[in-house]
């Protein structure tokens, strides 16, 4: 009979895979199951743009989460390479950010003032700036300029979490479907869909738009967004070099010759198939700002299933179920978040105390006081 792993890890997006690669190396037998395959969900459909994207995401609590996130990725991205001996798909390319109308004013300003306050380096430009450093802009725009932004190829960034993770002595069981967990006996159990369980020390759930139906009654508060991409094949002279954002989505070059244009925003409950209309609406949306996608060959498109949460912020700490712990509802910002949120929960599992960096997220907002602990012992006490 096998042993039962220190942790199960439900969910092998990026965010589980950096989990299940972080506890891995602190010395946990760790073991991931997925409905589908590593990356498949909502990574595979994300543009892996490393900065934030809504006005609310510069400031408060989430801001500062998303600046400590910003500062961990550089450091992530080396170790993990040099753990996984592939690229993690890490590029400081810079961004710019369009202000071609009224709509687009706050999305710039904040990104300003958001900039100035996490200390990255910005510049407005000119329109005679911003066409000579992108000339292939349409007429009418100006621009803040984020040097120093970067993004991250997903599809490279899963590859090298699976090997790094595979290195670090991870067990994976893909297309294994939990549909519930339960604890008892200082361990927990998942309920698979082919009608096997699963055991484990612990357990933590990142299981994106899915982690909502996993906890029966102590389930959180998590809705299924979708969000939509286009991929294109560019020429042998790309449309932009860095990647561009305007109120209404953005177009991220690729150093593997592809364009990534995105991304819708909709509640559409489990419908997780690109819409025909969605895709016109994505290429028109770029083609306005850079007439020359209108031009390249189609390769494919993309719909992943975000985690949204009433409060817009993440769910990420001790569940009201004894030995379970949640990294969900991240949105999408759920890969720059990733190295931040494993890292800190790497610790919590290890320590068996829960970071002052993650008690603004405690899955106990919804809760209420007194279910969901502060503490995660080494058998999930006080989980």
């Amino acid at each position: 009979m096998r042993q039962a792993p220190d942790l199960l890890v439900v969910g092998a997006g990026a965010l589980g895979l950096s989990v299940a690669w972080r506890c891995a190396r602190r010395g946990m037998s760790v073991h991931v199951v997925d409905r589908g395959e590593p990356g498949a969900g909502a990574t595979a459909a994300s543009a892996g743009v490393l900065t934030p994207t809504e006005p609310r995401e510069w400031t408060g609590a989430l801001g500062a989460f998303n600046r400590s996130a910003l500062q961990a990725w550089p450091a992530f991205a080396d170790e993990l390479e040099d753990e996984a001996g592939l690229s993690a798909g890490y590029e400081r390319r810079g961004e710019l950010r369009l202000l071609r109308r009224g709509s687009d004013a706050t999305f710039v300003k904040a990104a300003e003032a958001g900039a100035l306050a996490f200390g990255l380096p910005h510049e407005r430009l000119s329109e005679e700036d911003l066409l000579g450093l992108e000339p292939g802009l349409s007429l009418g725009s100006c621009a803040l300029l984020l040097s120093e932004a970067a993004a991250v190829h997903t599809a490279e960034l899963t590859r090298a979490l699976s090997e790094a993770c595979t290195r670090a002595g991870a067990q994976f069981g893909m297309g294994e479907e939990v549909l519930e967990l339960a604890a008892s006996g200082g361990a927990v159990t998942a309920h698979l869909a082919g009608g096997q369980t699963l055991e484990a020390g612990r357990a933590v759930v990142s299981a994106g738009a899915w982690s909502g139906s996993l906890l029966g009654h102590d389930a959180p508060p998590v809705t299924p967004v979708l969000g939509e991409s286009v991929v294109l094949r560019m020429g042998p002279v790309p449309p932009c070099r860095l990647v561009v954002r305007s109120a209404d989505g953005a177009v991220v070059p690729r150093r593997d010759g592809t364009l990534w244009m995105g991304t819708t925003l909709e509640e559409k409950g489990f419908v997780d198939a690109p819409r025909a209309g969605a895709i016109h609406d994505i290429i028109a949306n770029a083609a306005a700002f850079l007439p020359a996608v209108a031009e390249l060959a189609f390769l494919t498109a993309h719909a992943g299933l975000r985690p949204g949460t009433p409060d817009g912020l993440p769910i990420v700490g001790a569940s009201p179920l004894s030995g379970v712990a949640l990294a969900t509802g991240h949105g999408r910002e759920g890969i720059m978040h990733a190295p931040l949120t494993a890292g800190l929960l790497a610790e919590a599992l290890e320590k068996g105390r829960w970071p002052a960096e993650l008690e603004p997220f405690a899955p106990s907002r919804f809760t209420g006081p007194g279910r969901g602990g502060r503490t995660l012992g080494a058998t999930g006490d006080g989980a």
